[in-house]
């Protein structure tokens, strides 16, 4: 029942967060490279979870403090669902808001706040796909090594030209030119 109220909402959301994606990618300050960053939109969209479910576990905390005592199943529900479900969201939103792509002639470069930065040559890339599970398209070197780019990212539309135009076509799996003609 909960999902036939929710469904519309959250595709109200989606849609509005997909309307905001910018299709082509940022110049850096040097005006060599691109950057695929995530969107003002997917950011507020990952943020918000994270104050609800912050404000949330502050009140309960503040209601504690100020004498009023939660019943012993409210404060399990804090402790092991409420707290925890914070924290996965703190740590989704920074990563969201620190995630950044640069596309360069050489290769691409993912630099994320928590995971360091991981690069990978255009030269070395064995072969490109998109995972429907993940929502993401997935490049792969020849010594196994993999970069993820979400699809939420602004510069979707620059990410297939630098495909394009640095990798042979057997390299790109049919799944990547489908799912960026619908993205885009």
């Amino acid at each position: 029942m909960v999902h036939f109220l929710t469904e519309p909402v959250v595709r109200l959301i989606e849609g509005w967060v997909a309307r905001g994606r910018a299709l082509d990618a940022a110049w850096d300050d040097d005006g060599v490279r691109r950057v695929m960053r995530f969107g003002k939109r997917t950011r507020i969209w990952a943020v918000v979870p994270c104050v609800a479910f912050g404000t949330a576990c502050i009140a309960a905390a503040v209601a504690e403090i100020v004498g009023i005592p939660l019943s012993f199943w409210t404060r399990v529900a804090y402790v092991l669902f409420m707290f925890p479900i914070f924290l996965v969201s703190a740590w989704h939103a920074v990563a969201v808001c620190s995630t950044t792509v640069v596309l360069s002639e050489t290769g691409v470069v993912i630099r994320s706040g928590f995971g360091g930065s991981k690069s990978l040559e255009w030269s070395r890339v064995f072969s490109v796909k998109f995972s429907p599970v993940w929502s993401d398209f997935l490049i792969e070197s020849v010594d196994g090594n993999r970069l993820r780019i979400p699809h939420q990212m602004d510069g979707l539309r620059t990410l297939c030209d630098f495909l394009l135009a640095r990798l042979s076509p057997p390299t790109i799996d049919p799944s990547v030119p489908i799912a960026l003609a619908r993205l885009i």
